[in-house]
């Protein structure tokens, strides 16, 4: 499915107890849903984030262009750029590594077809993270045309 990083290793831990401790641990269902509101949860904070920077920064950016500060404007923009792609590089890590575990989760519990729909689920959410950076980052580049 996807490949692990010593990060996604780490974490499996994490992610193991988390469904081995639930009330339902035994109940593949329940299982999948706690793992979809996990990712749910990640796709949202990192979102967020990035929607904020993004409108942070074109703040900045559009205050020091109306007073003619266009280097300091490009440097704002570079800066907040990298700020968007490190938080997405690391929200696609989380939500892979905890996709990961949860899959192999499903997988010894016997469910398949709840494993395949996470997988189809954790695409999409890494998909929509992406895109939500892209849409940022365009923006903010857009600020200069």
């Amino acid at each position: 499915m996807r490949q692990r990083s010593i990060a996604a290793f780490l974490l499996s831990a994490t992610v193991l107890s988390f469904a081995a401790q639930s009330a339902q641990a035994h109940d593949p269902d329940a299982v999948f849903e706690r793992c979809i509101a996990k990712v749910r949860q990640a796709v949202t904070r990192c979102t967020d984030a990035n929607t904020a920077t993004t409108h942070e920064c074109l703040r900045k950016i559009r205050f020091l262009l109306r007073h003619g500060n266009v280097e300091r404007a490009r440097a704002v923009a570079a800066r907040c750029i990298d700020e968007i792609k490190d938080r997405t590089r690391h929200c696609v890590r989380y939500i892979e590594a905890t996709c990961d575990e949860c899959i192999e989760v499903l997988l010894r519990m016997g469910a398949p077809e709840l494993a395949r729909r996470l997988d189809q689920a954790c695409d999409n959410a890494v998909d929509a993270v992406t895109h939500n950076a892209r849409r940022g980052i365009n923006a903010i580049r857009s600020a200069f045309d």
